[in-house]
C-alpha cells in the first residue's frame, strides 16, 4: 500500500477529520528508513516529530538510575510513535525509541502539525 493510502486509512478510522484535513497531513509527511538498532529518539533530545510506522517494530524504553533498560512499550506497523511528553512540553525526553527491526516511518514535524492545527477546526 502506498504511503498516502496508509496514512489516510489510519486517520479515516477515527472519523474525526475530513478528506481535506487528512490530505494536509499526507502532504506534510516524509519517509525515513531506520535500521535495526538505530534510534528514532534518545534521552536528552527534544521531540520535534511524530511518525507513523509503515513497516518494522520499535521498542520504547527508559534507563533507571542504575542504567538498566526498562522497556515499557512496543510499537507495530500502522501505529504512531513519538516521545509525546517531550513533543508537547518542549522539554528533553527521558525515553528512547529504538528500531528492533529494519523499519520505515512516515514523519510529520511539529511545525507542520502546528500549522495544520491553525488551519483545521477539527484538530
Amino acid at each position: 500500500m502506498k504511503n498516502n493510502e496508509l496514512i489516510k486509512s489510519f486517520f479515516q478510522q477515527f472519523e474525526l477529520l475530513d478528506e481535506t484535513e487528512i490530505d494536509q497531513i499526507v502532504a506534510q509527511t516524509t519517509s525515513q528508513r531506520i535500521k535495526k538498532g538505530e534510534f528514532f529518539i534518545s534521552e536528552g533530545f527534544i521531540s520535534q516529530e511524530v511518525a507513523f510506522v509503515k513497516e518494522g517494530f520499535f521498542r520504547h524504553f527508559i534507563r533507571d538510575t542504575s542504567g538498566e533498560e526498562k522497556t515499557y512499550c512496543l510499537t507495530f506497523p500502522n501505529q504512531m510513535i513519538a516521545a509525546y511528553s517531550s513533543f508537547i512540553s518542549g522539554d528533553k525526553t527521558k525515553e528512547y525509541i529504538q528500531a528492533i527491526s529494519n523499519s520505515e516511518i512516515l514523519i510529520l514535524s511539529k511545525k507542520s502539525l502546528e500549522n495544520i492545527f491553525i488551519e483545521s477546526v477539527n484538530w
